[in-house]
């Protein structure tokens, strides 16, 4: 062994304690992001990309490829920003020190609610019966019932018993619906 391969070595094993250090403080933090099912929102953003693409390749065909050019940017970037705030920024949080159910919807932050105050979670059929809605029924600071959609079941296969454990863990008076059990 040579003594740069001792040196590299050393600090493969430093970064490594390193990442090993980052993934315990990161297990330390009491907010749980609950993020949708990436497979379905690639399936959906397939197909939402044959329009883009068939404008593309029908504007070569055209020869006017140069005139769409910015049309055809344009919408590439729309999709490519759509995946992005679908997959990154859109989540559901339990936030197990102050306990608040909140969510992010494409990077914009909803109203936390406690989770204290939640009586309530259940579920309603949307988009012909191909997803299923879940709604939180709470009662907010001035005493009156409220109801939210918080994000489909569908979306959330993965991660929705694991939420739906924690919110009930934290509020064991939740009444769940029969479909969420």
């Amino acid at each position: 062994m040579t003594l740069e391969q001792v040196s590299g070595k050393l600090i493969l094993v430093e970064i490594r304690n390193r990442i090993t250090i980052k993934i315990k403080n990161m297990s330390d933090k009491k907010e749980i992001r609950y993020y949708s099912n990436k497979n379905i929102i690639k399936a959906f953003i397939g197909v939402m990309s044959l329009y883009p693409l068939t404008v593309t390749i029908l504007s070569f065909y055209d020869k006017k490829f140069l005139e769409m050019i910015w049309s055809i940017i344009l919408m590439w970037l729309l999709l490519v920003l759509f995946w992005v705030a679908s997959v990154k920024g859109t989540y559901i949080t339990v936030n197990k020190d102050t306990k608040k159910l909140g969510s992010s919807n494409f990077f914009i932050k909803m109203k936390e609610i406690p989770i204290e105050s939640i009586i309530k979670i259940g579920t309603r059929g949307m988009y012909a019966g191909t997803a299923s809605l879940i709604e939180v029924t709470y009662i907010d600071e001035k005493g009156n019932k409220k109801t939210l959609g918080y994000g489909t079941k569908n979306l959330l296969q993965d991660n929705l018993k694991k939420m739906l454990n924690t919110l009930v863990e934290i509020n064991p008076q939740i009444d769940l619906s029969s479909d969420l059990k």
